[in-house]
Parts: C-alpha cells; sequence; structure tokens
C-alpha cells in the first residue's frame, strides 16, 4: 500500500471500505489486465472510465489499486448532501462545476484543475468519467475533451520532457441495484501522448480530437457497449436469456463476468452487423426477444426454469436445504435486517436512481455496517465477559449475513420454479409457447452468430 494513502487517510478505513466494498455489497470483484496500470510515478497518468453507477465506480476504481493514490473529478452537485461530501474527501474527489451549478461558479474549475495537475506532476493518479454523467444502461456516451486539455496542459508544465499517459478503464456490473452482483474493472493499455506533443504545439485541438478518438474507442472495447438505444430492451435480454446457452456453447461459464462479456460484445457487435446486412432477421429476433421478455414476466418466470425446470426430487432437496440453513439465516436476518433498509430509508428521496446504490454502499461502508458491528460487539462482551467468544462471533457476522442473503434468493428461486413446475404441468399449452417462443429465439441467435447450438 502507498505511503500517499496513509497519508490521506487511515490504512484501516481503506480496508475497512475494502471489506464492505469486495466481501459484504459485491459477490465476486474481477479485476483484469491490472498490469496495464503504469508503476512508474515518474509519468503522470489519468484514468479515463465509463460511468455506469455513480460513486460506486470510483470506489471500485479505488479498490482495484494497489500502489497509488487516486484523485477524482466529480461533478460538484454530488457534493451538496453532507454525508456524500464527507465521504467523497475522504476518497479523494474534487468538485468540477457545470453551466447548470451556475456561471459564477465555473470560475471554481480553474482552481480544481491547477490542483489536479499537482497532483499528477506528483506522482497521484487523476481519474474523470468524461461522459460528464452515469448512464442508466450498458452504452457509452459522447466525451468532452477538458481530459485530454488537462493531459496535455500537464505535458506543457513540463515543456513537454515528461511522458503523460491516458489509462483506459471500463466497469461492468450484472446488476446496478442490487447487493452481491459482480463487479468487473477492465484496465486497457496505456496512451501514451508524446507522439501528439509536436501537433498540440501546432494545432491544440486537433490532438486532443485525435487522442479523444482513440481513447473512447479503447474504453468502448474493455465494456458492453449497446448502441442500437431504440432496441435496448431486446437486445439486453437476449443477452441475459438464450445468451447464456450461446455461452456455454462456447464452453464459457455464465455466471464468470469477464468471460460472459467478451461473449456478449460478440453478440452485440454482430447484432450490429446484421441490422446493417439483414434487417428481416435482426427485426425478427428483437421482436421474438421481446415476445419472450413478455411471456416470462407475465408468468413471473425466469429464463432458467423455462431452459431447465427443476424436478420434484431436486424441488425437495431444495426446501430440505433451506431448512437446514434457516437457523443461519434467522441469525443474519436479525442483524443485518436494519442495516440494510438504513441506506434504502435514507435515500428514499434521491430521485436518481443510480444514486440510491452509491447513497448505500456510502452508509453501509461508513455508517450503519461499522455502528451496528460495535453495537453487537459491546452487546455480546457485556453477555459472556469472554474475548474469544466476541472474536468467534464478528468472524462470524459477514457469513452470517451473506448466507441470509443468498437464503432468500434461493426462496425466490423455489418460488418461481415451484410456478415453473405448475404450468409445465397443469397448462401444457402455456408451458408449449413458452419453450416454442425460447426455442425459435434460440435459432434466431443462432443465425446471426452462424452456428447452431
Amino acid at each position: 500500500m502507498s505511503s500517499k494513502i496513509k497519508n490521506k487517510y487511515s490504512i484501516w478505513v481503506f480496508l475497512w471500505i475494502k471489506f464492505v466494498h469486495d466481501i459484504l455489497y459485491y459477490r465476486k470483484t474481477y479485476v483484469r489486465r491490472a498490469s496495464n496500470i503504469p508503476h512508474s510515478e515518474k509519468s503522470p497518468c489519468i484514468i479515463v472510465s465509463n460511468h455506469q453507477n455513480s460513486l460506486n465506480d470510483a470506489i471500485a476504481i479505488i479498490m482495484s489499486m494497489k500502489r497509488h493514490k487516486i484523485w477524482f473529478l466529480a461533478r460538484a452537485d454530488v457534493f451538496y448532501n453532507k454525508t456524500a461530501k464527507r465521504l467523497l474527501n475522504i476518497l479523494g474527489v474534487l468538485p468540477v462545476f457545470r453551466q447548470r451549478d451556475g456561471f459564477a461558479n465555473l470560475k471554481n474549475n480553474f482552481q480544481t484543475f491547477d490542483i489536479a495537475e499537482k497532483y499528477l506532476l506528483n506522482g497521484c493518479f487523476i481519474c474523470l468519467f468524461p461522459e460528464a454523467k452515469h448512464q442508466d444502461r450498458h452504452y457509452l456516451g459522447t466525451f468532452f475533451l477538458s481530459y485530454t486539455r488537462m493531459a496535455f496542459d500537464v505535458a506543457a508544465a513540463t515543456n513537454f520532457s515528461k511522458e503523460v499517459f491516458i489509462l483506459p478503464s471500463a466497469n461492468h456490473y450484472t446488476d446496478y441495484f442490487n447487493i452481491q452482483s459482480d463487479i468487473l474493472i477492465n484496465y486497457g493499455e496505456p496512451i501514451s501522448l508524446k507522439p501528439y506533443y509536436e501537433l498540440y504545439q501546432i494545432n491544440p485541438r486537433s490532438a486532443q480530437e485525435q487522442v479523444n478518438k482513440i481513447v473512447h474507442q479503447k474504453v468502448d472495447e474493455l465494456m458492453l457497449n449497446i448502441q442500437d438505444t431504440e432496441n435496448y430492451n431486446a437486445i439486453y435480454q437476449l443477452l441475459n436469456n438464450v445468451g447464456n446457452d450461446y455461452a456455454i456453447f462456447q464452453h464459457v461459464k455464465a455466471d464468470n463476468l469477464p468471460q460472459k462479456l467478451k461473449i456478449d460484445q460478440k453478440i452485440v457487435h454482430q447484432l450490429e452487423y446484421v441490422k446493417n446486412t439483414q434487417t428481416d432477421l435482426f427485426h425478427n429476433i428483437c421482436q421474438t426477444s421481446e415476445q419472450y421478455t413478455s411471456l416470462l414476466n407475465q408468468y413471473h418466470l425466469t429464463d432458467k426454469c423455462v431452459a431447465k425446470p427443476y424436478s420434484i426430487l431436486k424441488m425437495i432437496g431444495m426446501i430440505m436445504g433451506l431448512l437446514a440453513t434457516m437457523c443461519i439465516f434467522i441469525v443474519g436476518f436479525i442483524h443485518y435486517v436494519i442495516p440494510y433498509f438504513i441506506p434504502k430509508i435514507a435515500s428514499r428521496k434521491v430521485k436518481d436512481p443510480l444514486l440510491k446504490p452509491s447513497f448505500a454502499l456510502a452508509l453501509h461502508a461508513i455508517a450503519t455496517i461499522p455502528i451496528f458491528y460495535l453495537l453487537y460487539i459491546i452487546i455480546v462482551s457485556l453477555i459472556f465477559h469472554s474475548w474469544w467468544i466476541t472474536l468467534v462471533y464478528v468472524l462470524l457476522l459477514p457469513f452470517c449475513g451473506i448466507v441470509a442473503w443468498w437464503w432468500l434468493q434461493y426462496v425466490k428461486t423455489f418460488i418461481k420454479m415451484a410456478k415453473a413446475r405448475y404450468v409445465k404441468d397443469f397448462k401444457p399449452a402455456i408451458w408449449e409457447k413458452l419453450q416454442g417462443t425460447r426455442l425459435t429465439l434460440k435459432k434466431l441467435l443462432g443465425q446471426v452468430m452462424g452456428s447452431t447450438f
């Protein structure tokens, strides 16, 4: 861990946030191509990332770093909330004002950029989200050029003697809103600005636009980018339904986020090609995907229920497993039900849906979980007067909480599987329609991908 992190805030605070982030909040955290992160503190580096999930994006990037202190530039309005402001200050976030924040505040950006450039020259990383807003879907928006201007300003401050890098990055989520989902932080190869120094001194705008085009393309390659907004839902549901079958056909685990991302990117790219070359096939697959999703929603089922419904014997085994772990569920539920709902209640007035998971993670990390853990430790210590019982109790708390969450998810899965069994056994016409629509969708995807699976 870099000493710079220690100077900014306690190593224990960092480790605590990492524990909440990597263990309690997310099920799996993947960091890919971390070797692309420059290790030399002599070369200024700006991280440029897509923006999918508000503050969670920034925390994910911080948690993926081991050597460097990162400073972020974020829109100033997120600093208006006092709780958010405290956490942002801890994490090292600097405010950037927009026109909607008032023209009088725009001059404050000069000070922010000056501070950021000094940090870069001193070996820190600066991370920006040049879309200037977080997206509510898996797509990449237009990049503003402010990050390229900052990068070239840093180079100019050294008389172009230092090599400045831009590091493309992308965050990818299985679920924006629920805990115990998966997250992927994907890093590309650093892009050196040195080949553009000469052009920048002659035509700054042209140099910035050329660099921006390359960076945008590299970030695009690291993420799931569904640009077809009109057919977004149909395409996204296709990926989450029969797209899993194609992943298995390609010998890829559908629950492995980095591997599934590659398959999804492949499908999306091929759909874009088919849209321009085989219009009828494209519209047919989108229409069938929407029809299949509508059927699933109508009967409150999931694709997994239709693709591979559980046998009666397996469902009995599931009931036995739920009963066997019910005690752990009760313990976890009692300890976490209040900490879980406090952020949800506190964020009821938050209008932006993607700010709610950030609000939840922030409160879990800096308030609710620490306070309740401390309360539980005090109570157990007073009851048992034993340090080792208290220690075992504390170590088991996260385990019980995670088990409680997944216990509830398995209950939901059991209910949906029970519905699937009911439809299959007592409403064969509906079941045949579900199976037939799914098979048609699968064949259409096979046509798109040029293979039968």
